[in-house]
């Protein structure tokens, strides 16, 4: 739909008059956006994916508070992508920066379309089972189904959201009665079915043959421009017509590196790549919705205790619980308590090791950003650090830092240097030694993770 300007000759801006020169051309949450050689920014027309459709004027359906007693609503841009899954028939793949609120995005339209969209399907990672089944809840006023056993079935009445692990779902002993009720399958971090032999790729692509879901939707936050071979299972999943093979999807986008693997779309066929798969995918990174961001934004994670912790954490509140029942609380036994309770946190801390390992991996692999991760204990710093050594050895990435307590100011000067000047991108930083404020990080690096 063009603009009043798309005919322009010379800037219609006040005051300005200079003949048009385009330096460069921009599509934020689908708009296209010109910058001219005198300086002004235009927006010239409207980049919907299907041309023929208007943006939805019934914007007030979107304004939903999520959950009875919060203030949280869809941000502008969460909106468009909203709009955007609706327009694709509920077969997208929704591909923005981390922390962008993906799930917000693809959880949305199971309120706004129940009669349509339900029973719905979602398959996720391990560790985030518990917090997308509180955000379920909390964004359709539906109690999500957790599948946590392979022995567990669902209850599939009309309105039903069922939540399963991908390490699960191929062991689910389910009936074709119940794989056939969904309507709608949501994979969340898509790129985990990137093998195409793996027992999850086989059993999601399998019920979705068999059953013919006709909505499905996918969420990733790899950009196709650095890991294009691990989309080639969704985009089959939701366009198979466009993606009919791996090795066509291959040779046709796909560079090579040196090795001979397959990593992004070639940079000559990157315009060429957004024009046919702009019905398919929408992605926007952080420069790109600043605006609609808050200055300060907060998100949770629920995390599961891992096996191994499990049953020492256990052990310990059992521990606690009898001295607590026994008696009196004498200045003895409430130092015994206090032990408890610090073993137990160091028992969670180190258990979440696996997932914040995953955040960072997320920013690191998806963004040019740095990141800070405070802790606590140095046992787990330790733990950390050993993980993030093994994974710059392996990637090629620069070394992360470690600001620890009882360094000397040239110790420390010389850590915060590497990470504000320097090449690291992970700073893991003593919640103690950096309490105080550590000058420069605020200029380079606006993300950072409470570990503890």
């Amino acid at each position: 739909m063009a603009s009043k300007y798309s005919n322009a000759k010379t800037c219609p801006m006040a005051g300005c008059g200079a003949v048009i020169e385009v330096i460069s051309t921009k599509i934020i949450a689908n708009r296209k956006f010109l910058k001219l050689k005198c300086g002004h920014v235009l927006n010239v027309e409207r980049e919907f994916s299907f041309a023929s459709q208007r943006r939805d004027e019934k914007a007030g359906i979107y304004d939903f508070k999520f959950g009875e007693h919060d203030d949280l609503t869809l941000m502008p841009f969460q909106k468009e992508g909203v709009q955007f899954i609706e327009r694709a028939n509920f077969r997208g793949l929704i591909a923005d920066d981390p922390g962008l609120g993906k799930t917000f995005q693809f959880l949305a339209p199971l309120r706004l379309h129940p009669e349509k969209l339900l029973p719905a399907l979602i398959v996720c990672k391990a560790g985030l089972r518990s917090q997308i089944g509180r955000e379920v809840f909390r964004m359709t006023n539906i109690p999500a189904q957790v599948m946590y056993a392979n022995y567990e079935k669902p209850q599939l009445f009309k309105k039903a959201i069922v939540v399963v692990s991908y390490d699960s779902i191929w062991r689910m002993k389910w009936d074709d009665k119940i794989w056939s009720k969904f309507k709608t399958i949501i994979i969340d971090e898509c790129q985990a079915m990137k093998n195409g032999s793996s027992n999850r790729t086989m059993k999601i692509k399998e019920i979705c043959k068999n059953f013919d879901y006709p909505y499905r939707i996918g969420a990733s936050a790899t950009p196709i421009k650095n890991r294009g071979s691990e989309y080639f299972q969704i985009l089959h999943l939701l366009a198979a017509e466009k993606f009919p093979t791996e090795t066509g999807f291959q040779m046709r986008w796909l560079e090579q590196d040196e090795k001979g693997k397959w990593r992004g779309v070639r940079e000559d066929k990157m315009e060429a790549w957004k024009e046919f798969t702009k019905d398919l995918i929408i992605r926007r990174k952080k420069e790109d919705v600043l605006p609609d961001l808050p200055p300060i934004r907060r998100v949770y994670r629920n995390c599961d205790l891992s096996e191994e912790v499990e049953e020492a954490y256990a052990a310990e509140m059992a521990g606690f619980m009898k001295e607590y029942a026994d008696g009196q609380i004498t200045q003895m036994k409430f130092m015994n308590l206090l032990a408890y309770i610090a073993r137990m946190r160091h028992l969670v801390a180190m258990s979440k090791i696996p997932d914040t390992i995953e955040e960072i991996d997320e920013v690191l692999l998806t963004t040019n950003e740095k990141i800070v991760v405070f802790v606590h204990h140095v046992k787990v710093a330790q733990a950390l650090m050993k993980k993030l050594m093994e994974r710059s050895d392996d990637s090629g990435m620069s070394e992360p830092v470690w600001l620890q307590g009882g360094m000397d100011n040239v110790q420390r000067d010389e850590i915060i240097n590497a990470f504000v000047d320097g090449p690291s991108r992970v700073m893991v930083a003593s919640q103690l030694a950096s309490g105080e404020g550590v000058d420069g990080l605020q200029k380079v690096c606006g993300l950072a993770i409470m570990h503890e």
